[in-house]
């Protein structure tokens, strides 16, 4: 990229500031490369918690309905709900659920919550901004 853009660029910009093309080009791709790894990372981080909390939420609804008589789960015998596949369908359809609605919104907190987090959000802003620093 330096190589082709760099004599591009130098003949676009004023004459005293051709010698910046190159920091520039390299600046401008290594903001773009490490905003595409922050973008991955969080989607990888939603994908992780969205299976966890999926798979929690479904083993503790199935417990509280195992222990309410609605189902019927025998924790003596190995079909324990961590052991039986119901946790892991709930789980895996609460998971997509939880995923898509991150995914939906784009990563931002919905309005009701936004204004009551947001400190929490100048928080966040303030650690990537260090991060990339």
């Amino acid at each position: 990229m330096l190589r082709f853009g760099e004599p591009i660029l130098a003949r676009l910009l004023p004459e005293d500031l051709e010698k910046w093309a190159g920091p520039l080009i390299k600046y401008t791709c290594k903001s773009i490369a490490i905003s595409l790894a922050w973008m991955l990372q969080r989607i990888i981080s939603s994908f992780h918690s969205a299976v966890r909390g999926g798979l929690m939420c479904a083993r503790g609804v199935l417990s509280y309905l195992n222990k309410q008589g609605f189902i019927s789960i025998n924790h003596e015998r190995c079909d324990a709900p961590q052991n039986t596949y119901l946790d892991e369908l709930v789980g895996a359809l609460l998971a997509f659920l939880g995923f898509m609605y991150q995914f939906g919104l784009g990563y931002t907190v919905p309005f009701p919550l936004n204004i009551l987090l947001f400190p929490l959000t100048l928080v966040e802003y303030f650690l990537m901004w260090m991060v990339n620093s």
